[in-house]
């Protein structure tokens, strides 16, 4: 399509402290200022200090197609629903791309571009049980399934993801996309400066575990597995750095940790920044994802792309997106996650393997071809305007199958 697009992004899911939705905008954001010269851009913020912070990060402010509008409504308040489309209606924009799952549902608005990253509120409920979600379960259903027929194009972040949402949300694999995230370029194997070490009182060997500490991040299991590698190693010195957001409502890490008498050996702490978490990678001996469900999993590409390697569950979309690249394991068994810990840390040349496949594997994933794909995505809905749903589901039908096999080819997935 010749003409040029205005496309808005909402850029209200970049929060102070980064999460994996916040990466995955910001690093959207940030491959298409650098691809896209030619269409106009909008990015949508609530917060003025954060809009500062993410023009500079993103490199986006210096490019004469980017432009930026304040929102006085949050994503989810009832005032976003009424406001933001009447907003869209005003700049003239063509598509409207949300990185998360709410879109407004009422009113006039362009085409729209929603990123779906997991269902695991809905597939797995017991895995959020003190959420929003969880105890407003029949609202979040009923809001899924309205998403997903409101919007034009919903993107996913794995096959594994794409499969759920069309089942679960009785969604047409038509409208449905795979687009796989990157890894971000700053990741790359190094030696650590040793800061992370000396910022916790970490004298030696440690193993690495990023992520909430909700249930399905299994990071209890993760914690009893170490605790019982720490009874087979002989090493004093022997930690466990825990990097997530802690949450009140789920105090059974930290609970455990203080019944077993763990707390010198076992150090949790919330987000890092960018640099410090490159340094926790590049510092771990190992890193340990047993998580339950992941929609894409990105710690343990990073942590691969950083040279580090990996013990992961096998579970939903992890042995899809690392391969051979890691060292798989039962999430429900701490016993059999604490075996493959130490072969890692005793087998040299396994450990040789992981880290010489998982610097390849992570390389096939690349921010700049995700930003291509999702461009293109925004230039066949626009293309659609004229003929309606019927003309992108056809649209789609033609080419969606053949853009994921090339994608996975591109990945190597095939």
């Amino acid at each position: 399509m010749g003409e040029k697009l205005s496309i808005a992004i909402d850029a209200r899911w970049i929060l102070p402290a980064m999460s994996g939705v916040g990466v995955y905008t910001r690093n959207l954001i940030r491959h298409i200022s650098l691809l896209d010269e030619k269409n106009r851009y909008v990015l949508l913020f609530d917060d003025e200090a954060l809009m500062e912070r993410e023009l500079y990060e993103t490199r986006a402010a210096g490019r004469g197609n980017f432009s930026t509008e304040i929102l006085p409504y949050s994503v989810f308040s009832l005032r976003n629903q009424v406001g933001l489309p009447r907003k869209l209606r005003q700049l003239g924009v063509d598509v409207f791309h949300s990185p998360n799952f709410m879109i407004p549902l009422a009113g006039m608005k362009p085409k729209t571009v929603v990123t779906i990253h997991d269902l695991i509120p809905l597939l797995f409920p017991h895995y959020t049980g003190k959420s929003k979600k969880r105890r407003m379960f029949w609202l979040y259903k009923w809001m899924m399934r309205r998403i997903s027929r409101h919007a034009d194009v919903i993107l996913a972040d794995s096959e594994c993801t794409r499969k759920d949402i069309v089942t679960a949300l009785k969604v047409s694999e038509k409208k449905v996309c795979t687009i796989y995230p990157g890894v971000d370029e700053k990741l790359s194997p190094g030696p650590g400066t040793g800061r992370i070490r000396r910022m916790f009182g970490i004298s030696g060997s440690f193993l690495l575990c990023v992520g909430r500490q909700d249930p399905y991040k299994n990071v209890l299991t993760a914690v009893k597995a170490f605790e019982l590698v720490t009874k087979r190693r002989n090493d004093l010195s022997f930690r466990m750095l825990i990097v997530g957001e802690k949450d009140m409502r789920y105090p059974e890490v930290t609970e455990y940790i203080s019944r077993g008498n763990l707390s010198q050996k076992v150090i949790a702490t919330d987000y890092l920044s960018e640099s410090d978490l490159v340094d926790a990678y590049r510092e771990a001996d190992l890193l340990v994802h047993l998580s339950l469900y992941e929609g894409f999993g990105l710690p343990p590409l990073e942590a691969m792309a950083c040279g580090t390697p990996v013990v992961s569950s096998d579970r939903a979309s992890l042995p899809e997106v690392l391969g051979d690249a890691a060292l798989f394991t039962n999430a429900y068994n701490a016993a059999q996650a604490a075996e493959g810990i130490i072969a890692v840390l005793s087998d040299e040349q396994l450990r040789g393997r992981l880290i010489s496949k998982g610097k390849k594997r992570a390389a096939r994933f690349s921010w700049e071809e995700t930003a291509k794909r999702v461009v293109k995505i925004y230039r066949r809905v626009a293309a659609a305007r004229f003929c309606g749903r019927e003309g992108i589901e056809q649209d789609f039908t033609s080419s969606t199958g053949r853009d994921n096999r090339r994608s996975f080819s591109a990945h190597g997935l095939l």
